[in-house]
């Protein structure tokens, strides 16, 4: 056990990171968070556009007889070539310059 009363701590110096260790770690997260963003700006739109052509059908039974029940193969599922996105990916992206100011 150590006797507080003791104990000499004036040879101790405290830790202080470099400058640019420390810009280096902010770019990184800065980085990352946009490789984030830009991943759920696409995930949304990907998503979108595969629900695009069912989006307005009333059942599950008539998704099964209009495209069966299989998931999709291919983003241009229904024939529509290129697949398309709604106005809800268009809201998105053009609220996201926006979300980048705060």
């Amino acid at each position: 056990m150590v006797n507080p009363d003791k104990f000499d701590a004036s040879y101790m110096v405290p830790f202080t990171p470099d400058k640019e260790e420390e810009e280096e770690e902010e770019e990184m997260r800065v980085q990352d968070a946009r490789q984030r963003i830009r991943g759920c700006l696409l995930g949304g739109a990907l998503g979108d556009a595969l629900g695009y052509p069912i989006e307005f059908m009333r059942s599950a039974v008539g998704i099964d007889l209009m495209y069966g029940a299989a998931a999709p193969e291919h983003l241009a599922y229904a024939n529509v070539a290129p697949a398309f996105i709604s106005d809800d990916t268009q809201m998105t992206l053009g609220q996201a310059p926006a979300a980048r100011q705060r």
